[in-house]
């Protein structure tokens, strides 16, 4: 037996994608395949959710530091165990920052508090509320345009990880280039040198794995090749 979702996707599409009055047979399947597509990014969510609650946990400790950094500005506000700090400050104009375990800081111009109006019906119960989120100016996703743009928990723990991951590479080249390795490329998460003589693969590897002061005990590894010209995996 199909899920009760499923079972009224046919009415949810003729509601989304016919107009009123119009004969259903304008309905395309696509439409029914989005539609059933979309069910299906919900429920990989809610599960996601359910099965990383600590991830969840991390999400909303990060959104919460940076809410109360917009709102209380000039003070400072730890997450992650301290090592990740958000304050808004002036730097020739007004930033909310993000501050990193190396000391890499995020800038985010103009920040902003905003808030709407949410709502959901579960069980037969609808349950609204007054959802807060920052925005700042920056580049539009998925546009060429700049303007408000909105973030949340997920994202700043994304922007974090990220840059914290260039903080590795770069550190790791570094070391690479004192080990006498000649990086001449960098692809996103990759870095390309030539073969020498007296240098090896798990050198280079171990190089660019090599750990800064400030991440001691971190789990960090690599792995490579050796190949006649550049493929990405």
């Amino acid at each position: 037996e199909q899920p009760a979702e499923l079972r009224g996707a046919h009415h949810a599409v003729i509601k989304k994608y016919v107009p009123e009055g119009k004969d259903y047979s304008v309905i395309k399947r696509e439409h029914v395949a989005l539609y059933l597509q979309h069910l299906l990014c919900k429920k990989v969510v809610k599960l996601y959710r359910e099965s990383n609650p600590k991830v969840c946990a991390v999400w909303k400790e990060f959104d919460a530091a940076a809410k109360s950094a917009v709102k209380n500005k000039g003070e400072i506000f730890e997450c992650a165990d301290g090592k990740v700090h958000f304050k808004v400050d002036n730097v020739g104009f007004e930033a909310l920052i993000m501050r990193l375990p190396s000391g890499h800081c995020l800038v985010y111009p103009k920040p902003e508090l905003k808030s709407k109006k949410q709502s959901v019906v579960k069980n037969g119960q609808k349950r609204e509320w007054v959802a807060e989120y920052v925005t700042y100016e920056g580049q539009i996703p998925s546009s060429v345009h700049f303007g408000r743009v909105a973030s949340y928990g997920g994202k700043w723990v994304e922007n974090a990880c990220q840059a914290i991951g260039g903080d590795f590479l770069s550190h790791g080249l570094i070391a690479a280039d004192k080990a006498g390795f000649e990086t001449f490329a960098v692809i996103h998460d990759q870095a390309l040198a030539p073969v020498k003589d007296g240098l090896t693969l798990e050198g280079y590897t171990d190089a660019l794995c090599t750990l800064p002061a400030w991440a001691k005990g971190f789990p960090l590894a690599g792995d490579g090749g050796v190949v006649p010209y550049y493929t990405k995996d």
